[in-house]
């Protein structure tokens, strides 16, 4: 393992220190596993594989995706050895081709459009897809960037602030978003209805003459009452809009007023339990920041907030029942609780823990995205440096308070995002045996988010922070091209950011704020990978080399760092000139504008950090001929720090390589993150036929290139 890195804020000299930062990288990038599952729904790749009469091979699935007119299958297997790692699909090599063959799991049986029909008549509604498919929209997503505007101003929620109305009125007015929402509603009441009927349904409705559905959509819910217990008389209750579009069903009056009468009330909703270890308890407390993100006032409540609204409302007695889905039942009756039992018929019988830990895991996917933006949230409103500036734990009226540019500071929605964050372990909390406050604190992980950390002996000691990286990766720029994702599968032609923006490189020439976003991510995993590289293997890399030149440098940190330990070398810094413009000066670095495509600086050595990954093979096959030039016939090398990805690895890094990949597919054209395998093949074709692999600490591996 690495030795210490002296002086460092956030010392990488132990696996405690490397899961730290590996845990932020999978919170920053949680993401893409929303994305890569919506883009799977979108391409029908669990259908494809579900009606399949065995495993298929890559070309297979890729010519039975409908509307593809030329189906890139190269895309397609990016996509694939993510979601097989999550366990969505399954991969095994077929003995006599050697082909990878793929398979369905029960995980992506909750993901089918259309299941396969059984003895069961409605199984073909056990999916979760809609609902993924609305929360992953764009219509959906989006509010969640302005999630820290909202907790610093106040206001409507981003989402009815996007939409200039309320989410029901915009669904009133878009026939589009109606569908989306009614879709998505129906889906989890199908499956919902089902695991309640089983659970409780005689408990709830014997001796019930009549029910009405308040809010019930399309009339998929009150529609499985009737079915169960006939002699129930059932009204949808719903927005006309909504009404307009419902199917007829046996024993269902949908209406626009109910009478008032005597009986009671069922609230199938979440009950929050912000520690809770049951299967759903996560999702819940992620819904919850979900609805602070849509929806003005709109939150899931925790067993006292019902209590509350219950005792406001003339409802004295209660009984909450959990059941073996995301929501619970509340009643005004009694105030015993008691736990789940199954649900019999569904095409994905609920019978089984193993069952609805399969349904949590889809929601846990489909909703990754809120941890991502829920952490950006947090950077952005810079909750870390006040937790960590404080001389001591803080409540949330403080910590409120101390949020920079907050005109008007909403408490109690920041609380909302400090308890999934707690939840997280980015942050703590604990009870102030005083006062009986809650009390806020940092942790390790959250030292990875600070903007300004402390001074330390180390003068350097500010830039060992992954906060710059977050915000990039997480801001609309780059988000918003993984919704195109399953298109450009589909059609091939420009990645979607490229065919959004244009070339990366060339967008933030153009664009200074752009600019400012790649530069300042850039340089901040610079500084990590070249501190964990120094102390790593410095001496190896660098010992006896008089000359060292950083192509894609940037504005120059990691050649700096590099010079800086070792004084001898003679540092170049190499980029376009856009970059070089606004390159700080170092000692004993010079930095020189140019094109890497068409020559590189001599030296004795070439670095290239992170630049391969930017691009495909052919291109930088032509690079690494450049630099092979660059360092002559004797003695030279060449040394490449990216990722090496191992699809199966258990290194804490490992699994965000596997991200990062798709995440380049998305992004830049002909970029990949690549297997030994792959770095091998581009080497032999650039003229070096030795390499050497050094696995350090970090994000990236170091390979080193040898001419002969």
């Amino acid at each position: 393992m690495a030795a210490a890195v002296k002086g460092a804020i956030l010392a990488i000299d132990n696996e405690a220190s490397f899961q730290d930062q590996a845990e932020i990288w999978k919170y920053m990038l949680n993401f893409g596993d929303s994305m890569a599952l919506k883009c799977a729904v979108e391409l029908r790749l669990p259908d494809i594989l579900h009606s399949a009469d065995g495993p298929m091979t890559l070309s297979e699935i890729a010519a039975a995706i409908p509307d593809a007119p030329s189906p890139q299958a190269s895309h397609l297997f990016r996509v694939l050895r993510l979601l097989v790692r999550r366990k969505i699909f399954t991969s095994q090599e077929d003995k006599v081709s050697g082909e990878t063959l793929y398979g369905p799991t029960k995980l992506s049986s909750w993901l089918l459009h259309e299941p396969a029909p059984t003895s069961d008549s409605d199984a073909s509604i056990m999916t979760l897809a809609p609902m993924l498919i609305s929360e992953n929209h764009p219509w959906h997503a989006n509010p969640w960037h302005k999630l820290s505007e909202f907790i610093r101003e106040g206001g409507l929620a981003p989402l009815e602030k996007e939409l200039g109305c309320l989410q029901f009125d915009f669904a009133a007015k878009n026939p589009l978003y109606n569908k989306l929402l009614n879709n998505a509603m129906a889906c989890t009441a199908r499956i919902t209805i089902r695991t309640l009927l089983s659970h409780c349904g005689d408990d709830l409705f014997n001796g019930i003459g009549s029910v009405v559905d308040v809010g019930g959509g399309t009339g998929r819910f009150i529609s499985e009452i009737v079915k169960s217990y006939p002699h129930i008389k059932g009204i949808n209750f719903d927005r006309p809009h909504v009404i307009s579009t419902a199917p007829t069903y046996p024993g269902v009056t949908h209406v626009g007023a109910i009478p008032e009468k005597g009986g009671k009330v069922i609230i199938v909703d979440i009950v929050v339990e912000a520690d809770g270890k049951g299967v759903f308890d996560d999702t819940g407390v992620v819904f919850d920041v979900l609805m602070l993100a849509h929806n003005t006032g709109g939150k899931e409540r925790t067993e006292k907030e019902w209590k509350s609204l219950l005792d406001q409302s003339g409802f004295p007695r209660y009984k909450i029942t959990k059941i073996p889905a995301l929501q619970s039942l509340n009643m005004d009756k009694r105030k015993e609780k008691t736990m789940a039992s199954a649900v019999k018929g569904a095409i994905l019988a609920i019978d089984n823990e193993a069952s609805f830990q399969d349904q949590a895991e889809i929601w846990k996917y489909m909703l990754n995205f809120g941890d991502s933006m829920a952490l950006k949230c947090a950077v952005e409103l810079r909750l870390p440096d006040i937790l960590h500036s404080a001389d001591g734990p803080m409540t949330l009226s403080e910590i409120a308070a101390a949020i920079p540019n907050a005109p008007s500071p909403q408490a109690s929605h920041l609380f909302r995002v400090l308890r999934l964050l707690v939840r997280r372990k980015i942050f703590t909390s604990e009870e102030d045996k005083v006062s009986g406050e809650t009390l806020y604190g940092p942790t390790k992980l959250s030292s990875w988010l600070l903007h300004e950390p402390a001074p330390t002996s180390d003068s350097d000691a500010s830039i060992m922070t992954l906060a710059p990286m977050l915000i990039m990766e997480n801001h609309p720029w780059h988000v918003d091209p993984w919704h195109k994702l399953s298109e450009f599968i589909r059609e091939g032609g420009l990645a979607p950011f490229e065919k959004e923006h244009g070339y990366m490189f060339d967008f933030a020439a153009k664009n200074p704020l752009y600019n400012k976003l790649l530069n300042n991510a850039m340089a901040c995993t610079a500084r990590i990978t070249i501190r964990t590289l120094l102390s790593h293997c410095g001496d190896d890399l660098f010992n006896g080399v008089g000359s060292v030149v950083d192509v894609g440098g940037g504005t120059g940190r990691f050649i700096s760092e590099i010079v800086k330990s070792y004084p001898h070398i003679k540092g170049i810094n190499f980029d376009r000139s856009h970059v070089i413009s606004t390159a700080p000066a170092y000692p004993g670095v010079t930095h020189i504008g140019g094109d890497m495509f068409q020559e590189v600086p001599s030296a004795d050595a070439v670095v290239t950090k992170w630049v391969l990954h930017d691009w495909g093979d052919e291109l930088c096959v032509k690079l690494l001929k450049n630099c092979r030039k660059a360092i002559g016939e004797k003695g030279g090398k060449v040394i490449i720090v990216d990722i090496v990805v191992e699809a199966d690895g258990e290194g804490v890094f490992d699994d965000t390589g596997v991200v990062f990949d798709v995440l380049m597919l998305a992004h830049n054209t002909g970029g990949k993150e690549r297997t030994e395998k792959e770095w091998k093949s581009l080497l032999d074709q650039s003229g070096f036929p030795r390499y050497k692999i050094t696995k350090i600490p970090a994000l990236q591996s170091v390979i080193e290139a040898y001419p002969n």
